[in-house]
Formats: structure tokens, sequence, C-alpha cells
């Protein structure tokens, strides 16, 4: 960057977890930023809520934080407000056969298991012995693909695929095995993708917020810039830099950082930018449901010891799956009762959005009360509804993300999920990588 008088100023569109990271980054970078947030709360739409002595969260309860995520909250203050999740939440049962069976763990219990087809059985048997001669494992292609390839059919249908779908709403035999699972593609050996997996999968080690994410959002818009109502009505770009025009103000920004949706980021790019704003505009998104039961614990024949249950497509489920919330982390639940998060819609199951919340509480009910011996009514439920719930990593959002370079050149940067990758913690990851990319961008050429 050139010599200023005053700090690179950013304005950064959208004040969810992504706007607000990004932008907290940027000001301990040096930079000067402003969020702009059209909705009435910092932090965008509400993560978790609330209820009694009740938490319903409508992201991931457990968190997969690293050595930097960690360090970084222990810096905003919130050590103390970290929970390490419980034994259990690394612990997975799968639906097969109409009633749950824990998850194979070891190489030992899938080749006696009756479960695994034989096929993945020789397949798992080769990556065992792989130890003693590792073979490289080739990148490409879906992640169905990909996983059926080097460990079988039954690692993709019965692991791989319902967790997708589960957390992400994702169709693993659409899905980009590059953008989905990045971290996976090239492991040294099909031992090590297994063993990579299984820890992706099960979660090892994680940590959960003791007020849910809304901590880190209320935390962080504390800390910077946020202006509440504020509708980005155009982007107007200068020789050096941008206009932020909204219906209160005008701001004169060096840099933009988008933490909006594809299609909030094409309608904003459309004037200038018609081949990016028609790319953004493909991309697809998982809708998704969560659906929050809250029964005694002497009513559930069904022991919870585990962070939850897959229901594979294959079995023809009516839920994408069930978090067992109160096994995960503590403090979700009084004493007693148990707090279960049934998750429905995705790519697979997108028809499921249709349902209204009675219709849907008969049919889900119909299937909890025989896989987890439900013997009455729920004391609490509540529904949550996610039209756009996480970008689907096909090829639409390849071609997107192409457009990344020339958005950069233009001086503008994205923050968003689609630009980050699935999940808060990619999203967080990302916002670290920010002020190294905004020096970038303010030294290239105009």
């Amino acid at each position: 960057m050139t010599a200023r008088s005053h700090p690179p100023r950013v304005a950064v569109i959208g004040g969810g977890l992504a706007g607000l990271a990004a932008a907290w980054h940027l000001d301990a970078a040096g930079f000067a930023c402003r969020v702009f947030e059209s909705g009435k709360r910092p932090g965008g739409p509400a993560l978790s809520k609330r209820e009694g002595a009740c938490l319903f969260e409508y992201t991931p309860s457990v968190l997969q934080l690293d050595a930097a995520l960690l360090a970084w909250l222990e810096q905003l203050g919130l050590g103390p407000a970290l929970h390490p999740a419980t034994p259990y939440a690394s612990r997975r049962w799968v639906l097969h056969q109409g009633a749950y069976q824990p998850w194979l763990e070891s190489p030992l219990n899938w080749l006696l298991s009756r479960r695994v087809d034989r096929s993945s059985k020789r397949r798992r048997l080769v990556e065992s012995l792989s130890l003693l001669r590792p073979g490289a494992v080739q990148p490409g292609g879906s992640v169905a693909a990909f996983v059926r390839a080097h460990l079988g059919d039954w690692f993709n249908d019965y692991l791989v695929a319902p967790w997708l779908a589960l957390q992400y709403g994702v169709d693993a035999e659409q899905a980009d095995m590059a953008l989905t699972l990045p971290d996976l593609i090239q492991p040294a050996s099909r031992l090590a993708l297994a063993r990579q997996l299984q820890a992706r999968l099960l979660g090892v080690g994680g940590y959960g917020l003791r007020q849910g994410l809304d901590t880190l959002t209320d935390t962080l818009s504390a800390r910077v810039d946020v202006r509440l109502g504020q509708h980005v009505g155009a982007l107007i770009r200068r020789p050096r830099g941008w206009c932020v025009v909204t219906g209160m103000e005008t701001y004169e920004a060096d840099l933009l950082v988008l933490a909006v949706s594809t299609r909030e980021a094409a309608l904003l790019l459309a004037p200038g930018f018609a081949q990016t704003a028609a790319r953004l505009g493909e991309v697809r998104y998982a809708p998704m449901i969560d659906v929050h039961s809250v029964y005694h614990r002497e009513n559930m024949a069904f022991r919870l010891r585990a962070g939850g249950a897959w229901h594979p497509q294959c079995e023809r489920p009516f839920a994408l799956g069930v978090e067992f919330i109160s096994s995960q982390i503590s403090h979700r639940t009084p004493d007693g009762e148990v707090l279960v998060c049934a998750r429905l819609g995705g790519m697979a199951q997108a028809e499921r959005l249709g349902l209204d919340d009675a219709v849907l509480g008969l049919l889900l009910d119909s299937e909890l009360d025989g896989l987890l011996g439900v013997l009455n009514a729920p004391l609490e439920r509540h529904v949550h509804r996610r039209r756009h719930a996480y970008p689907h990593p096909d090829a639409a959002l390849a071609a997107a993300r192409a457009e990344l370079p020339t958005l950069a050149q233009a001086r503008v940067l994205v923050a968003a999920d689609w630009a980050a990758g699935l999940g808060p913690e990619a999203v967080l990851r990302h916002a670290m990588t920010l002020p190294a990319a905004a020096r970038a961008a303010l030294a290239a050429p105009a």
C-alpha cells in the first residue's frame, strides 16, 4: 500500500458472522471498516434462541476449533464462555434396516460386521495394509465418486453422504470433492484418508459456546463500526475505490468486502460485472429445517450416549438425521431433560420445506418414536426454517469462485461462505486471511 494520511477505508456489506469477523480482523490490521447491515440487529439472523433453561441453536452446537481460532477467541475474552464437548459428542449411530447401529470405528469392526458389503470390506483391508505400502490417493470428481473409489460404497452411503446431508444439506453425488472437503483431496494413503475422514465426521475435540454462536457475533458487533437498518442500494465504482449508497448515507471506501449471499452479491454487482453476476445467480443453496424437541429423560427408552445419528438416504428416512444436543454440550437443558434436533431438507429433501409445522411434527414423531422409544409428546418443540442455509459445493459454485480474482482486481473481496467454505469454522478461518488479501488488492494497479 502507498503512504496515506488516513487508514484505508473498507466497506463491509453484510453484518452477519462473516462480515463481523472480517471487519474485526481488518480493523486489527490497521484498516478502517464500516459494516452495513440491512437488519435491525447485528449478527444477521439469530443463530440461537434461549427459552427458559433450554438453548436452541441453528448452527452446529460443537465447533471444531484449531489453535489459531482458540487463541483468537481467548483474545476476544471468550475463553470462559467456551465449553469442551462431552466424550459422547464424538460418537455416532447410523440408521440401518430400521434401527440405530453403532458407527464402526476400527478396521476389525468393519471386517467382522454383517452390515458392510464385501467390496467395502476389501477396500478397507487394502487401506489398512497400505500402512506398510502407502499409495497415493487421486483427487477429482464428486465426493461420492471419490469416497467410493477409495473406501467403498458403504463408507460413502452410510457415513460420508449422510454426514454431509445432516450438517450442510449437501448431496454427495453432486458435490465437488475439491470444494467440499479440500483438505482431504490428497492424503498420503487410503489409511490417512480414512483416518482424516473419521476425525472430520466425528468432530473429535470440539467446543461449544455457553450461549451459542450469538455470543461471538454479539462480542464482535460491540467492537466494530456497524450501521444497522442500512440496506445497500447501489455500489458505484470509483477510479481507486467504491462508493456505497444506502438510504441514509453514501460512504467512500478504498475496498469492498462482500459478506452476503451470492444472490445479494449478484444484484449489487450486476451493473458493472454482468458475467460475474450471472455466475453468482446460478449458485444453489440447500434449504434446511431444524426441529428442536425437549423430552423428559425418563420418557425416552433410547439412551443418548452419542452425539447424534445419521440417516442414510438409502434407508428412505423422513429426517436427514438427529443431533443429540444435550449429549454434545452440557448446560443446554435442565437436569432430567434431553434436547434433540432433527434436521430435514437439504438438496435431497427440498420438498420437505413445503410441509406445515403440524404435518411435519406428526411425520417426525412417527419416525423418532420408533427409533428413540419416545413415550410421550415433547415438552417443547421449535421449528426453524432456513430457505438458503448453505451454498451447494457443485459446478455452479466452482464457476462463481472462479470470479474471485476478477473481483479482487476491482478491489472487491468476499468474506461469505460461498468463498470461505462450509460451516462457521471455515468462515472464521477465512476472515483471518482477509488483511493480507486486502493489502495485495490495494497494492495492485487500479
